[in-house]
């Protein structure tokens, strides 16, 4: 491993209290997490960075930067190739891949928060190692001021205001955020109990009649992977079993994006966010824009489905709601699967979905309109 002597280096303590001694400024830096991949995106240090896992796609540029295998596969070879001088690591890289690392002779940094203060924590580490001390503390000002609102509020509700709060993690198995996960940290943060650790710690796994039990007043499901990113919110707001729990005959079933609750990085203060506008809507009536959809106008129709475009096709495939005239949605039938549709009769007015109908548990919106647009741009109120 070639070192520039140019540069001072330092010395850093992970959180694994582990003593890393760098003899220069870091030139060629691998992250093995995707959270420290955002992290040192956020920063502006990502010319830094000459390698990464397959599942570091935030922001989406990390996509383009060189693979070195998976989260917990790593690509000791691929490594090799890249000589790097820095590389950082999470946990579950401790007992199998950081000893082949360092037998190489590669620093290693183990970094793995599970608190807001643990992530400033964070920050600060690799601003320190990357020299961007001055850009680690301006995010840190940005993010703790951003919490800070949010717990402020918090701070002043009784216990007894505390919503109990499930949070569907994986929907094959009904995983949940035990107690020590970061899903139970921005629970409590955001104002609810998260019946999670009442089933233990790490990530639990309940059945549908426990769960039942606990009588959870919200659920919240994450959503954004695998080739029905929108699956889980689906059984959550569909499984007979839970049919009767407070948060299902109230309609306080929700939808959030799986990283804003799952990744140690700088999107878990936009899942705070997120979390306290869906559990205390009083308090924060205000949505962030983390929890906003997106709308699309794509005309399809009148026609056959050979005329659609690849570019109309990927977003009526994505795309939570569908909104349009019947003879729009003839074309794209076939991409259809669970997305709610708003459906309009020929020669009427076209009904926009209330705010209600529009509100956190979706992502996005695609209309599928092949009329003017100035025809439903008149409805007042519309918004998504």
């Amino acid at each position: 491993m070639k070192l520039d002597s140019n540069q001072t280096g330092c010395q850093i303590t992970d959180q694994a209290g582990r003593r890393i001694n760098l003899k220069t400024m870091p030139k060629r830096i691998i992250s093995l997490a995707p959270s420290l991949t955002e992290i040192v995106y956020a920063m502006g240090a990502d010319n830094l960075l000459c390698g990464v896992t397959e599942y570091c796609d935030y922001p989406p540029e990390a996509r383009n930067k060189p693979w070195v295998g998976g989260y917990s596969t790593v690509d000791i070879g691929q490594i090799g190739k890249i000589q790097p001088d820095l590389i950082l690591t999470g946990q579950i890289h401790l007992k199998a891949v950081i000893p082949q690392l360092e037998a190489l002779g590669y620093p290693v940094l183990v970094l793995e928060p599970s608190t807001i203060e643990g992530l400033l924590a964070t920050i600060r580490i690799i601003g320190k190692c990357t020299g961007r001390q001055e850009a680690a503390e301006d995010l840190v000002r940005s993010l703790q001021r951003r919490a800070g609102f949010v717990t402020a509020k918090i701070g002043l509700l009784p216990t007894e205001s505390r919503p109990k709060v499930y949070i569907l993690h994986e929907c094959e198995t009904w995983k949940t955020f035990g107690s020590e996960t970061i899903g139970d940290t921005l629970v409590h943060l955001a104002g609810g109990y998260n019946i999670g650790r009442d089933f233990g710690s790490y990530y639990p796994y309940p059945t549908k009649e426990a769960i039942k039990l606990k009588n959870p007043e919200i659920i919240i499901a994450e959503t954004g992977y695998g080739d029905n990113p929108q699956e889980p919110l689906s059984v959550a707001l569909n499984e007979p079993a839970l049919a009767q729990v407070t948060a299902r005959q109230t309609g306080q079933v929700f939808g959030i994006h799986s990283d804003l609750v799952s990744r140690a990085g700088p999107r878990m203060v936009d899942g705070l966010e997120c979390l306290a506008c869906l559990i205390h809507p009083e308090l924060f009536p205000q949505k962030p824009s983390a929890c906003r959809g997106k709308v699309y106008i794509a005309g399809v129709g009148p026609g056959s489905a050979e005329w659609v475009s690849p570019q109309v096709q990927n977003l009526v495939a994505k795309a939570d709601i569908l909104v349009g005239w019947e003879q729009d949605l003839k074309p794209v039938r076939s991409l259809i699967k669970n997305q709610k549709i708003f459906l309009q009769e020929a020669a009427t007015i076209l009904k926009y979905p209330s705010r209600r109908q529009l509100r956190l548990r979706k992502t996005g919106a695609l209309l599928l309109y092949s009329k003017p647009v100035i025809r439903w741009s008149h409805q007042p109120g519309f918004t998504a």
